[in-house]
């Protein structure tokens, strides 16, 4: 009874450090799973906010961005390389989220220097990952000499 109540807790405050852990396993359908009831939670807690709780507002929308990089990169890896042409598709679409990011910085004055740690680890480690599957590949050579 007691496991079942932690396993439960774990995953209800916890699901997006559960979906990057899953990510280091290379269990992207477990990720996916995880960062679902991430959003889905952070939906949750948004309905119940009244609109003068501003830190609260913001808080939760310092995870959305931790959300939208993270579902962004397991489409990416989702798409089917296998076919002709597809690979050089995928590292198109692949180059211009990397771009984006720099549009998608955190506030220098609003956000917590955790926010910013957060944010690039996963950036880099979405980096590393990217680069581990495109092995032998213009775009890994690339991410890997950046």
């Amino acid at each position: 009874m007691r496991d079942d109540y932690s396993k439960a807790m774990l995953e209800k405050n916890f699901s997006y450090e559960l979906s990057m852990l899953f990510l280091t396993q290379l269990d992207y359908d477990r990720a996916r799973i995880y960062i679902e009831r991430e959003a889905s939670e952070l939906l949750s807690q948004w309905k119940n906010l009244t609109k003068l709780s501003q830190v609260a507002q913001h808080f939760l929308v310092q995870r959305i961005q931790k959300i939208y990089e993270m579902k962004e990169f397991l489409s990416l890896l989702k798409i089917d390389s296998s076919q002709s042409g597809c690979q050089e598709d995928q590292m198109t679409q692949i180059i211009q989220s990397i771009i984006n990011w720099k549009d998608r910085s955190p506030s220098a004055s609003f956000d917590a220097l955790s926010v910013w740690d957060d944010i690039s680890q996963a950036r880099q480690f979405f980096i590393d990952q990217y680069a581990m599957k495109f092995q032998g590949t213009p775009l890994q050579n690339a991410l890997t000499h950046s």
